[in-house]
């Protein structure tokens, strides 16, 4: 049963716990502290519209979409008695262009987080994205995991789960614990996650993301955690499709997934190897890093092997679309063994 399915069907016999009658507290503390000018906005998954509608009563242009016909006639309805001018439109957002685009801001109350794979999520986000204007704002509300609850509730996300789907598309501007709008005793808990489109730099007909200073510096914090866990999944999310690797004795991967499989058998067989990050150059216009790094394993040296070993070097990332497009990698040509100096050989 598709997520589209799961909510007709629950529309239709009323069973919407997530329906509280009222616009959820958190659009409301975001729109009227941060504050949020009036501008058109997307409010996806609107439901039976109470958002919406808060929305237009506060001076915004507002199109709401959902897939359920049963929650459109009641936020027509609701609309219409509360005397507030809302565009309402039944539509699936991953699979429609919403007219009226771009936005100024989009807002999701349950609806980004109830997708469970990573690749929705992701192309949830950037169809959000492709929906903003320049230096759009995304607020959604997500079920947070936090929670350790009994019973059935809304769909939970890490906010790593959040970062990974949102980058390259989006600039995180805040991401707090929160819970639900609602008329439950102890309300779910959840995220509230605000947003910004990143800025793009277009070139002919396509269109090039670039990342500020700061974002790289987030992104690769995020990924020297990845090496730290020995992730290679969540090294290789980093990287772009078209990656090009040449390692310090030549050695060469191109494309991502060659070069997944090509570390794969050392990720595997790690023995517990660790970077530390000694020093980063970034050039944000040109979207390249000078990063220099220490690498502590068990050593590979022939007369040396599983001794502990130590050895420098630089690695120089070019960055495309918010993606490594290429690694290149240099080893110092002296390593220490055991406090000993020792020559590297290829």
């Amino acid at each position: 049963m598709t997520i589209e399915e799961r909510y007709r069907r629950r529309y239709k016999p009323g069973d919407t716990p997530w329906d509280v009658g009222q616009p959820d507290f958190n659009l409301i503390e975001v729109v009227t502290q941060k504050p949020v000018l009036s501008c058109k906005v997307l409010d996806i998954g609107c439901g039976t519209g109470d958002n919406s509608i808060w929305l237009a009563q506060n001076g915004f242009q507002v199109t709401g979409t959902d897939t359920s016909d049963i929650a459109l006639e009641m936020a027509k309805e609701k609309a219409s008695k509360a005397n507030a001018e809302c565009d309402f439109r039944l539509v699936d957002f991953l699979k429609s262009k919403i007219e009226g685009a771009p936005f100024g801001f989009v807002f999701d109350r349950g609806c980004f987080h109830s997708f469970s794979s990573e690749n929705d999520r992701r192309r949830f986000a950037r169809n959000v994205a492709a929906h903003l204007e320049e230096a759009g704002l995304w607020l959604t509300i997500v079920g947070n995991a936090d929670e350790h609850r009994q019973g059935p509730g809304p769909p939970q996300r890490t906010a790593g789960d959040i970062i990974l789907a949102v980058e390259p598309y989006l600039e995180l501007l805040s991401l707090t614990s929160s819970h639900f709008g609602s008329n439950r005793p102890n309300p779910p808990r959840a995220w509230r996650c605000l947003m910004q489109k990143r800025h793009v730099t277009r070139f002919g007909e396509g269109v090039s993301m670039t990342l500020s200073k700061r974002e790289i510096k987030n992104a690769l914090k995020q990924w020297n955690l990845a090496w730290d866990n020995h992730d290679l999944e969540g090294v290789m999310k980093l990287f772009h499709d078209e990656v090009f690797f040449e390692n310090w004795t030549g050695g060469k991967a191109i494309g991502k997934e060659a070069l997944r499989k090509a570390w794969a058998p050392w990720f595997a067989n790690h023995g517990g190897f660790r970077f530390t990050e000694e020093d980063t150059f970034i050039d944000e216009e040109e979207q390249k890093v000078l990063y220099r790094w220490q690498l502590e394993w068990p050593s590979f040296e022939k007369g040396y092997e599983g001794r502990p070993e130590k050895r420098r070097g630089v690695d120089v990332f070019h960055f495309k679309d918010g993606k490594i497009i290429k690694k290149l990698t240099y080893s110092k040509t002296t390593i220490e063994i055991e406090g000993e100096r020792v020559p590297l050989h290829p």
